[in-house]
């Protein structure tokens, strides 16, 4: 099965649970919400951030589809930056503000086109708003505020009950409508004919990469063009395939999502297939191997682990370890690092959750030490390899391609690369390496081990 095949199972799988962002719309990053009368008059600044943590956190909202601004200006509907929405953002230097007239232009444009004759409460006073609205407004409105500049926002009406716009019958209506078809053909992810998608879903929440998102498929340049096909034309994906795979992965990527972790440049994904053995499975095997990835910090948890790790390692069955851990579920690991607009898959791993689960196990028996240097808790890939080949131990100097190659040794239950051996014994020379794992890379790393 492909990355793409396997993420739209898993959109079905969030589907079920209700989870999915439908059709029309994908999770955004929203921090304001400006509640309009019906005469279009603002009655409330709604900030959305999260302030909980150390830094601002916006809300993630399912907004209608982002429009993809390869070059020129494009507006998004009902939601967009300040420079769209309010037609006021900052300057390329990031010091000073800049009236956004031909953006703001364009926001106003598209929502007098598309709302025109509509007679939803919400969406009218979105046109008086427009309407009335002057973007020196910003700086005489005590509500509004400097660091609101080039945030999302989206709108809703006040009185009554609550509601966002976007979230609107009348709103959704139009957001649903089917689109202009540009090309039929066979779907590389379905089978079946159907409309396919020019330019495939922008992906966001891989570190590194552009914050606007970057593309897992794309086709921009005539060294990417195959027999003369045109933008998605060279690997046909239809439009309700490429939708639901990149909802699905961009779930996956969310921040705070527990199906997300950080091994070097790359950021991982994983998921299971609910198919056969059911939700209960798949969920119980996405939490046990993430905390295989990344063991707990409490002590009576890591050493339940640990136990646990030691019985797998002895072969006995996971159903005995845990209820519901089914060591037939399907698994899927992928992870991807950033390269310019686009996203590069520095691995992409599928087997039976028990495979995982034993070669981790393995990974875990073969670097113990007595006595264990890290007390109760288990060391996480990530946290080996900052200790054992970062200078300065941060982790941008974790060697990229070594963390991959790392990575893949552990997952696929292979010998560690041989230029691990070379990065641990450079880091011995910088002096201060708590650990030595060089001892687990045999002399001749070509043979497998048994």
């Amino acid at each position: 099965m492909t990355v793409l095949q396997s993420l739209d199972q898993y959109y079905g799988r969030l589907a079920k649970r209700g989870d999915a962002d439908p059709p029309g719309y994908s999770r955004k990053s929203i921090d304001l919400c400006i509640w309009l009368n019906a005469d279009g008059a603002i009655a409330k600044v709604e900030d959305l951030n999260d302030y909980s943590g150390k830094k601002p956190v916006a809300r993630r909202l399912a907004v209608p589809q982002e429009v993809i601004r390869t070059s020129g200006i494009a507006s998004n509907f009902l939601w967009d930056k300040t420079a769209y929405t309010l037609g006021i953002g900052r300057d390329k230097d990031k010091k000073s503000i800049r009236f956004a007239e031909k953006e703001h232009a364009e926001f106003k444009r598209l929502h007098q086109e598309k709302l025109e004759g509509n007679l939803d409460p919400g969406l009218r006073a979105l046109l008086a708003f427009l309407d009335n609205w002057s973007p020196e407004n910003f700086e005489t409105d005590s509500r509004f505020s400097p660091a609101m500049l080039d945030k999302n926002v989206v709108f809703g009406l006040a009185g009554g009950e609550l509601e966002r716009l976007h979230d609107r019958p009348a709103a959704q209506a139009l957001i649903t409508a089917p689109r202009e078809v540009w090309k039929r053909a066979f779907c590389l992810v379905s089978g079946m004919e159907a409309p396919i998608e020019r330019l495939h879903p922008s992906i966001q929440g891989v570190d590194g990469a552009q914050s606007s998102g970057a593309r897992l498929v794309s086709y921009n340049a005539e060294a990417f063009i195959s027999y003369g096909a045109e933008g998605g034309a060279n690997a046909p994906t239809s439009e309700q395939a490429a939708f639901r795979y990149g909802t699905a992965l961009n779930r996956l990527l969310d921040r705070g999502s527990a199906n997300r972790l950080k091994i070097g440049d790359a950021t991982v994904a994983f998921w299971a297939d609910a198919e056969g053995f059911g939700e209960d499975a798949a969920a119980k095997a996405e939490s046990f191997f993430g905390d295989l990835l990344e063991p707990p910090s409490d002590e009576t948890e890591a050493n339940k682990l640990r136990a646990a790790l030691r019985e797998v390692s002895q072969t006995r069955p996971l159903q005995q370890i845990s209820p519901n851990l089914e060591p037939r579920t399907r698994f899927h690991i992928l992870g991807l690092s950033p390269n310019a607009a686009r996203l590069s898959v520095r691995y992409w791993l599928t087997d039976e959750f028990g495979n995982f689960a034993a070669k981790l196990a393995r990974h875990y028996n073969d670097i113990e030490i007595e006595p264990a240097p890290w007390k109760h808790r288990l060391p996480a890939l990530q946290y080996l390899l900052l200790r054992t080949t970062a200078l300065q131990e941060k982790f941008e100097n974790i060697p990229p391609l070594l963390a991959g190659e790392t990575t893949r040794a552990v997952l696929e239950g292979l010998p560690y690369p041989r230029t691990l051996l070379a990065a641990v014994i450079m880091r011995l020379r910088a002096g201060d390496a708590a650990y030595r794992l060089a001892r687990r890379c045999p002399e001749s790393l070509h043979q497998p081990r048994r």
